[in-house]
């Protein structure tokens, strides 16, 4: 029986009051950062080199922050990682 693919995942990205961005996220894992390689690039001051990625997995996407200090907003509220 062949695997169902995967479901899309729709990233959207705010800042401030401008309009938002929308990136479809594509492949295994997306990685969201500052440096050369992440698949999305952020620009600002004080910003991580990796700030998340976005793994799909058997039983769904999977999102891991690896920024700590930082907010992260998910489906409208601030992203809490289970544990």
């Amino acid at each position: 029986m062949a695997n169902a693919p995967s479901p899309a995942i729709r990233l959207e990205l705010r800042t401030g009051s401008a309009r938002p961005v929308t990136y479809d996220v594509t492949g295994d894992e997306f990685v969201v950062g500052t440096v050369t390689g992440c698949d999305l690039r952020l620009a600002g001051a004080n910003l991580p080199p990796v700030l998340c990625v976005i793994a799909r997995q058997p039983d769904g996407p999977r999102l891991r922050k690896l920024a700590p200090a930082l907010p992260l907003m998910l489906n409208g509220g601030r992203f809490r990682p289970r544990l």
